[in-house]
């Protein structure tokens, strides 16, 4: 689902002009606004309520930022000259693991015995950033 979606959803009523994408939904005369301008790379909420952000109108403004491609993931590599799940070092924080391994139980034995096998981190478990090769 498109962040417009998401909104119009929502019941937001989005508008496009002067580089800026503007999501409005009114509640009698008081309004909700959400501004993402192009140009300065900025979302601003304009409201004359009590400003609540549900987790619903959060998510679309994720997604919306997301679309705009604001929301560049914070990366790090393996500084390791070994395999990733043998031994890593993080370009970002210096953390250095060693011997990732993932047990769990083998689909194939009826025995329920627990299998070790080797485990490839996605994300640095101490800074939380992407792991790139």
């Amino acid at each position: 689902m498109t962040a417009s979606e998401m909104f119009e959803e929502l019941g937001y009523k989005r508008n496009v002009e002067d580089n800026k994408i503007t999501y409005l939904q009114k509640f009698g005369y008081e309004t909700f606004e959400i501004m993402f301008d192009l140009s300065e790379k900025e979302i601003n909420i304009d409201t004359d309520m009590e400003v609540k952000v549900e987790e619903d109108i959060l998510q679309a403004i994720d997604k919306q930022a997301e679309e705009l491609g604001w929301l560049d993931e914070k990366t790090c590599e393996n500084l390791s000259e070994y395999n990733l799940c043998d031994r890593f070092e993080c370009s970002n924080c210096g953390i250095v693991l060693a011997e990732y391994q993932e047990i769990k139980v083998d689909e194939d034995d009826d025995t329920g015995d627990e299998c070790i096998y080797e485990y490839t981190p996605k994300y640095c478990p101490n800074c939380g950033r992407k792991i790139v090769d």
